[in-house]
């Protein structure tokens, strides 16, 4: 069985929301962890190409 891997452009404020616990991430989807919101989707990550082809969303 093979094993994929993703990765995933990350914005800045998204990783402060990961790092402080506001928000969590599963697959490419983050939510918020917390609070009234809990389990509302905040964004959809989008993949990136580690390879140096193109990365799609970067900048966005």
């Amino acid at each position: 069985m093979a094993i994929a891997q993703d990765a995933f452009y990350i914005p800045d404020d998204i990783a402060t929301g990961l790092a402080t616990g506001l928000y969590r991430r599963i697959g490419s989807v983050v939510r918020y962890a917390v609070g009234p919101n809990q389990g509302q989707i905040v964004k959809h990550l989008n993949p990136i190409d580690l390879n140096g082809r193109t990365g799609t969303g970067c900048g966005s």
